[in-house]
């Protein structure tokens, strides 16, 4: 526990790294979320095979786009980028979720879905290139 608190309290008394930390917390949370909630969306709606569809939909855009992702945070401000990053996630993740509280139609829920997940990638990038600039000292 020792260990614990003289790695996390340096990081924890800076408020900046704080709110980084507490902020990708949240998006990781909401990222493992909503892909669990959308595989089982399409679960139920088609079985494993429209699961694994979902999936792909998912993945092949992130997958595509990551690159880019990866890339802005070096051209534009990385901290505008990575706010922009966590607003394009929420705008993905509130569209998603509309659509599945409206019982609207499955492909309107897994195009939205893709759509946070493209947006995930951005979010881990810029906050590599943020974080260094956060720090106040070598131990944070």
């Amino acid at each position: 526990m020792g260990q614990a608190l003289a790695v996390f309290g340096p990081v924890l008394r800076n408020g900046e790294l704080r709110r980084v930390a507490l902020a990708f917390a949240g998006f990781q949370s909401a990222e493992y979320a909503v892909w669990i909630a959308m595989l089982v969306y399409a679960f139920e709606r088609g079985g494993t095979t429209t699961a694994a569809l979902v999936a792909v939909v998912q993945l092949v855009p992130a997958a595509l786009f990551a690159p880019v992702a990866g890339a802005l945070a070096d051209r534009f401000r990385p901290a505008r980028v990575l706010a922009w990053g966590y607003v394009a996630q929420a705008a993905g993740m509130a569209a998603t979720a509309a659509v599945l509280l409206a019982d609207g139609p499955a492909l309107a829920a897994y195009a939205f879905s893709a759509v946070a997940a493209t947006a995930v990638t951005i979010t881990r990038p810029a906050q590599a290139v943020v974080l260094p600039a956060l720090a106040r000292a070598p131990d944070a």
